[in-house]
């Protein structure tokens, strides 16, 4: 069966990374440019080697994908290459390839994206960035390739305060062999460098006009958010269209927020969350309810005894009980770095992938991976299950070999085709969990022993989920 994987370009480009992508998040106080990994000093440090990706379409129907990411050695461990296939046929199909170039100070200076045709990378699209002397980035420009040379198609530029604080950006399209410009947003800061004010405006007739909405923030002396406003332009004046209001503990953890919609000329309250924390300031529970309590939600989350997030369980209230939802549970290797994320549903009494449900036709669920103990993380949209390895980055900046273990491609299992008896074959690596799952995504079969037999099963093709210490391995067997 043949099997078609896409991957989000803005993913990609983004460098999968929280730690590294542009990420702007003003209510979680995360103010995130560009820039490249550094090991912290006396830890260690690791970086994604290879993600797998899967998606469960229905009965009889998977997508598989995967990332193998390249560093630059001798150096900070920058990214230097990501190359991007797709499973069909039981093969690895290559896809898209995205190379990166840094300046002296480890910014990145080009990245070339790049299609697999014809037996050979075509080039598709270049991406170019500018920094000022402190690696504030200052302009961005995308350009496709068309009719064997790079034309421009958009400039993106910013500027900043003395404090570093992104103030403006501006959005251009190449048209006519000219820059015209057509988005701007504005931001504004106290003294502390809290944003208070974010506007957005498009260009008309040679007039910026507030078109788009702007949001409005107040904050506390410890500079937590405590108000956000949201208003729309009407006939030339602000409207207020949402208001929200934070409360926190003594530890500056967030304790409510009330969601509010101005309906009538007067502030209705729509929904209200309320979170609590264990004592090492892990959320535990997120509970929303709204103006009926058959829409509330509950958000239960698990740690490992490392403070690494196990399950995220999210429950709605129906008929005076809390009803399972969605799922997502992690593993951990030794090193604290998530070797597996997986989405489920709760359908038929027992959870099952995210996508098996008959009202979803095709994936819509965010998962991410956890590493270096929650210190960063990545993920992807529209997928059901993600599994990673990883490389210690200071290995890299070393020149140092790391100590040989067990190749996770030594596994294999045994006989395929079978009639019955499986044998894992798994060297000197400790096995932790080998799970079979059927063509659906469903798990039919679960062991921690190394032969086992599987004469119960219907006849079909399988994939076995075995987790060992140092990652995940996933193998096709055919069941006679």
């Amino acid at each position: 069966m043949k099997t078609i994987f896409t991957l989000s370009l803005a993913l990609v480009l983004a460098g999968f990374f929280s730690a590294t992508a542009q990420n702007y998040d003003i209510e979680n106080k995360k103010i995130q440019l560009q820039n490249a990994m550094k090991t912290k000093a006396g830890q260690d440090w690791w970086e994604p080697d290879t993600l797998y990706n899967f998606a469960y379409y229905g009965e009889n129907a998977m997508s598989a994908g995967r990332c193998i990411f390249e560093y630059k050695k001798l150096s900070q461990g920058l990214l230097v290459i990501i190359n991007i296939q797709a499973q069909s046929d039981n093969f690895w199909i290559d896809q898209t390839q995205i190379t990166r170039t840094y300046d002296s100070k480890n910014n990145i200076l080009n990245e070339t994206l790049k299609d697999w045709g014809n037996d050979s990378w075509i080039n598709s699209q270049l991406f170019t960035y500018t920094y000022d002397s402190n690696s504030n980035l200052l302009t961005r420009m995308n350009q496709n390739w068309i009719n064997n040379s790079w034309e421009n198609s958009k400039l993106y530029t910013c500027t900043y305060d003395s404090n570093n604080n992104l103030l403006t950006e501006i959005n251009q399209n190449w048209i006519n062999n000219s820059w015209e410009s057509y988005d701007l947003t504005t931001r504004t800061y106290d003294s502390n460098n809290n944003e208070l004010s974010f506007t957005r405006q498009i260009l008309e007739d040679n007039l910026w006009r507030y078109i788009f909405n702007q949001y409005i923030y107040t904050y506390d002396s410890n500079n937590n958010v405590l108000t956000k406003l949201s208003q729309y332009l009407s006939n030339d004046i602000w409207q207020s269209s949402y208001f929200s209001t934070y409360t926190y503990d003594s530890n500056n953890r967030k304790q409510t927020h009330l969601y509010q919609t101005r309906q009538n000329d007067s502030w209705e309250n729509t929904l209200f969350e309320t979170y609590t924390y264990d004592s090492n300031d892990n959320l535990l529970t997120v509970l929303t309810t709204y103006d009926s309590d058959e829409r509330s939600t509950l958000v239960t989350c698990t740690y490992d005894s490392d403070n690494n997030l196990l399950t995220e369980l999210r429950q709605s209230w129906k008929n005076d009980l809390w009803v399972n939802g969605l799922l997502k549970r992690m593993i951990y290797d030794k090193n604290g770095n998530g070797i597996s994320s997986e989405s489920l549903r709760w359908i038929n009494e027992s959870w099952q992938p995210t996508n098996n449900s008959p009202a979803m036709s095709y994936p819509t669920t965010w998962i991410s991976l956890h590493y270096n103990n929650m210190q960063n993380s990545f993920g992807m949209h529209y997928r059901d299950k993600l599994t990673a390895s990883y490389i210690k980055v200071s290995d890299l900046i070393t020149g140092v070999e790391p100590i040989l273990e067990p190749e996770l491609n030594s596994v294999s299992v045994y006989p395929n085709p079978t009639t019955g008896e499986l044998k894992i074959e798994n060297g000197e690596l400790l096995i932790k969990d080998i799970r079979i799952f059927d063509m659906s995504g469903i798990s039919v079969f679960n062991t921690q022993q190394t032969t086992f037999d599987v004469s119960h099963l219907p006849a079909g093709l399988y994939f076995v989920q075995i987790t060992t210490e140092k990652g995940i391995v996933m193998r096709k067997v055919v069941k006679k």
